[in-house]
């Protein structure tokens, strides 16, 4: 039986559920119905699904991939939150919500490939499945305190995107924060390599006056037993580079147990330190900004039943779900060592023991959560001066989070001589050992970190998306100028490139999900500007947790004419609508067909454009509970619940050549509204609107205007053939008010665009053009059957070169195009050749 996956990711809302995840279909070739493919039944051997990690044989064939890819995630018994979405014979389709939505992919693909071989024939036994489980998480793998903290910061509504399965991005921007296994960007570079490495962290802990026990780093091993000499037995032999815990041998008590820790230690190419034994309890001061808590943790023990080895108990215990290597655990595995023969030794014991029943034996000299060790929450009995201890080392080091490790009899008294020492410093904070044992009066550590990173500051920053038919590129454009004209600085993701505070960044679209990202990590952006395709909104769902402001331009789609996809279109924008912050803004055009389906999905306050401003709709609302941007006479205006606020005459805004470009009326009250509701004052407004232009520099592609030789050449970026029909109505008209002479045109179709959809654009344009050449063209044949005036080139050079023979004097060219940047390099080129003939 052939089993296949497909899968799409989404990165945030979308049009399934309203958060990120993966949606995948498994298929399969078979006359049986997929629901009624049982595990071990119709599909398989039993054993390989008995001896997975969760015994899932019995299970339909979806729910049992589900149950393997959350255990390989989460290595928890029960499924991760999933929906399905449609169920057909041969075929399901589901979603996985998830923070994590890569792990998730790699996950679904990995166990789909161990189901299809054990639908071969391949049997798979329970250590392979072990196997199988620890490549995957070492290849993929989320650990569980980066889990923990990004799930917490989910459920508090705090944007969350994963940008490695190691590091998580919390908010957006300027607020955004970056956490890389537990260690906040606060934490600088310096403090973790000084937390992580014992010499220098001694020194320093000993030049802020604090106890820590006495280490000498040895030469080799006769200098280390010269060093146990010198310290008196018992001491601690450890590796000189921080490991907490692991490769640590506590209570040495003579040269035969030295001679045997140092050499486990030394297999490695580190030094070996050897350290005074302090005995007492090993507590955890938790450093999380101005909050310090207590942890006590227990050395790793178990209790012998009479019929087990030490070996067979330590075993069992290892097996048990709640223990992991791989930091996937709430608890460590307990490591089978030297460590541990030393322990059992001291107690009288080997591994090969019979322990006898109620009989309890440590396992390991050291109590760190590494070894496998237990932890209880002991906050309460912190003493204040040790409170004060924490922070100033974690201050002193420039450590934002930290876990400072003291051994000593309590932590209820002061830290001084003979009470305790300081023994170890870890530049980030384990939240697993908060997990487990369970206590429901735990401190809920994540909130407090998170809110150490936030303060009262707002995780996100002012988002705004923009959609619609027409428009969105120019109109993202004006608030870029707009916002930036009033001291912010600018994130703008739009179809032209990437854009930070003006400069572009990149010349590749950023209407995307990656070009959104790209945007909302950058640490100097504090308001972000995209573009968004409704269309993708409803393929791929949305970057963003939620836009404070939402905008629909427009609607020129025609319902009847393109039925399915205008349905796809009609949900993208529904979905952007939905994901509106509550105390946002959802503008509309009040011309939108679907208008009064949008207002009833929009979550924000309603905001509405009108070029009419005695459009029925107005007429039908009460205006004074909203804000309108409307034309009255030649003058934009804004009404504020009633108020009238008078902006600019449209002739005298570049943008719209003195009022003959129409569309660009509407872009232009789309921006305003947009900016007024965005808390930007009217004269700031009304300063942008007259300052910003179709110049190339501001924004290529927004109909630029260029003159190269007495000829007018006019440069617009077309994504859909609709674009080249208004570019092409609004030029002929310059022409005719500029009394101009012939108008040519160098037009590129846009990529995919269905032949029908071709030969409807140039039969429309035709009549404007006293020729056009038609470069990179899918469908040539069609071509000549629009109008006798257009011919096909293979591409922009030769089209260039060809049509600007036509040209005289007075002449206009108008290039549509898909790459503006490149069109207007080469025309520069030209001009450039020009100047020096």
């Amino acid at each position: 039986m052939k089993l296949e996956i497909s899968k799409q990711l989404f990165f945030g809302p979308n049009i399934y559920v309203n958060s990120p995840g993966v949606l995948f279909t498994l298929s399969v070739d078979n006359s049986v119905s997929i629901d009624n493919i049982i595990l071990g039944e119709s599909f398989g051997d039993a054993s390989s699904f008995k001896s997975a990690p969760i015994d899932i044989s019995g299970m339909n064939i979806l729910d049992g991939i589900i149950s393997i890819v959350s255990y390989f995630f989460e290595k928890q018994n029960r499924p991760l939150e999933f929906l399905t979405i449609s169920s057909e014979k041969e075929e399901n389709t589901a979603f996985i919500k998830s923070i994590f939505p890569q792990v998730i992919g790699h996950a679904l693909e990995y166990v789909t490939q161990i189901f299809s071989d054990i639908s071969s024939g391949t049997t798979i036994t329970e250590k392979e499945w072990t196997e199988q489980y620890n490549r995957f998480f070492l290849l993929h793998g989320v650990g569980i305190n980066t889990r923990l903290i990004a799930d917490k910061a989910h459920s508090l509504g705090i944007p969350v995107q994963s940008i490695h399965r190691s590091m998580i991005q919390f908010g957006y921007g300027k607020n955004r924060k970056l956490v890389w296994r537990g260690v906040p960007e606060e934490s600088s570079v310096l403090a973790v390599d000084i937390a992580t490495y014992k010499s220098s962290l001694n020194r320093i802990l000993e030049d802020l006056g604090y106890y820590i026990p006495r280490s000498h780093l040895s030469l080799d091993l006769e200098d280390a037993k010269q060093i146990a000499d010198l310290l008196e037995y018992p001491v601690v032999v450890k590796s000189s580079q921080e490991r907490f815990g692991r490769g640590t041998f506590a209570d040495i008590r003579n040269p035969s147990e030295l001679e045997e820790a140092y050499k486990n230690c030394s297999s490695s190419e580190e030094r070996v330190i050897i350290q005074e034994f302090v005995g007492g309890n090993l507590y955890r001061l938790v450093v999380i900004g101005e909050s310090v808590l207590a942890i006590q943790n227990s050395t790793p023990s178990i209790t012998g039943d009479g019929e087990h080895t030490i070996n067979e108990l330590v075993e069992r215990e290892n097996n048990r779900p709640i223990r992991g290597n791989l930091d996937d655990a709430p608890l460590s595995r307990i490591p089978i060592g030297l460590d541990m023969q030393l322990t059992l030794q001291r107690q009288g014991y080997s591994l090969d023991d019979v322990l006898e029943e109620g009989v309890t034996v440590h396992l390991s000299s050291v109590s760190t959560v590494d070894t496998g060790a237990g932890s209880t929450d002991v906050t309460h009995n912190l003493h204040p001066l040790n409170e004060f201890l924490a922070k100033r080392i974690s201050k002193a080091l420039g450590l934002s989070i930290a876990e400072i490790h003291i051994v000593s009899d309590t932590i209820s008294q002061p830290l001084v001589e003979g009470r305790g020492k300081i023994v170890a410093l870890s530049p980030r904070v384990d939240l697993r050992t908060y997990h487990y044992p369970l206590d429901s009066d735990r401190p809920d550590i994540e909130k407090i970190m998170i809110e150490s990173f936030f303060g009262d500051e707002d995780p996100s920053i002012p988002l705004i998306a923009i959609s619609g038919s027409h428009g969105k590129t120019i109109v993202t454009a004006i608030l870029d100028h707009l916002l930036r004209l009033t001291g912010y600085s600018t994130g703008l993701a739009n179809s032209v490139g990437l854009y930070i505070d003006g400069s572009q960044v990149s010349r590749n679209s950023g209407a995307s999900i990656d070009g959104h990202k790209a945007i909302m990590i950058d640490p100097k952006v504090d308001f972000a500007i995209l573009e968004q395709s409704s269309l993708d909104s409803k393929r791929e769902g949305l970057a963003f947790h939620r836009a404070s402001t939402s905008v629909i331009l427009n609607s020129y789609e025609r319902r009847e004419v393109y039925p399915e996809l205008h349905e796809e279109i009609h949900q993208g924008r529904v979905l952007l609508l939905r994901s509106t912050k509550p105390d946002g803004f959802c503008v509309l055009n009040v011309a939108i067909p679907e208008f009064d389906e949008l207002v009833k999905e929009s979550a924000g306050e309603i905001v509405l454009i009108s070029l009419d401003s005695e459009h029925p709709r107005l007429r039908d609302i009460q205006q004074e509970k909203h804000v309108i941007a409307t034309v009255m006479g030649k003058m934009l205006v804004l009404k504020d619940k009633g108020k009238i606020i008078p902006l600019v005459n449209y002739q005298n805004a570049p943008l719209t050549f003195e009022g003959i470009a129409e569309f660009n009326i509407e872009n232009l009250l789309a921006a305003a509204v947009t900016a007024y509701v965005n808390g930007v004052e009217p004269s700031d407004i009304r300063n942008a609107l007259l300052s910003f232009s179709n110049r190339p520099k501001q924004l290529p592609g927004a109909m630029n205007q260029l003159e190269i030789d007495n000829r007018t050449v006019f440069v617009d970026l077309a994504t859909k053939p609709s674009n080249i029909t208004i570019a092409s109505r609004f030029v002929d008209r310059y022409r005719r008010k500029m009394d101009l002479g012939n108008l040519y045109g160098l037009l590129r179709l846009p990529e995919r665009t269905a032949s029908k959809d071709i030969e409807k654009t140039l039969t429309e344009v035709a009549t404007h053009f006293e020729k056009a050449l038609v470069y990179d063209v899918e469908h040539p044949d069609i071509i000549a059957q629009c109008g006798g005036c257009f011919d096909v080139v293979d591409d922009f050079n030769e089209g260039f070169q060809s049509i600007w023979s036509f040209l005289e004097d007075n002449d206009i060219l108008l290039i549509t195009t898909i790459k503006p940047n490149e069109v207007l390099e080469y025309i520069d080129e030209i001009k450039e050749n020009m100047n020096k003939e």
